[in-house]
């Protein structure tokens, strides 16, 4: 069974001063998956969730969204994208959620 690319992040880096945050990371999420990002503090978890969500821009590297390439400026792009905020029961995780409205899929993103 295909199953569809829904988000692909590929050599994605960010540095801040001093920090190498995210050196080359990819993800790819297909149509019907769950994935969880997890790691130690200071892993780049939550930096990878604010490049996917415009708040924070990637140094190098490509975001495609549905078979689209973007770079988002504002966490509002991110919504009006179809990139929405997700909060479980607690409080303590971050996730995002994006919904492919025509198939009715869903990819998460989880910290």
């Amino acid at each position: 069974m295909k199953q569809d690319v829904l988000l692909q992040m590929t050599d994605i880096c960010k540095e801040f001063p001093g920090v190498k945050a995210l050196d080359h990371v990819s993800l790819t999420v297909k149509a019907g998956t769950v994935h969880a990002l997890m790691g130690e503090n200071g892993a780049g978890k939550s930096t990878l969730m604010k490049i996917i969500m415009g708040i924070y821009t990637k140094d190098a590297g490509k975001v495609i969204l549905d078979g689209k390439e973007v770079e988002f400026k504002s966490a509002r792009e991110a919504l009006d994208a179809g990139i929405k905020p997700y909060s479980g029961n607690d409080s303590r995780r971050e996730c995002f959620s994006w919904k492919r409205t025509e198939k009715n899929q869903r990819a998460a993103f989880c910290r």
